[in-house]
């Protein structure tokens, strides 16, 4: 069994943010957050991962 973690982010809002920029900001966060789950996922399942050895 593959270990688990928890990654916990936090977004800042600068005061001279409006409502637009911050919810793209979030987005773009989002996406790349997304991003990085599928190559941890694609890297831990991959043969060289020593927990996805049978």
């Amino acid at each position: 069994m593959l270990p688990q973690h928890t990654l916990s982010i936090g977004i800042n809002r600068p005061p001279e943010a409006d409502d637009a920029a911050f919810e793209a900001d979030q987005t773009a966060i989002r996406a790349d957050l997304e991003t990085l789950k599928g190559l941890v996922e694609a890297l831990s399942t991959s043969p060289g991962y020593p927990e996805a050895q049978p």
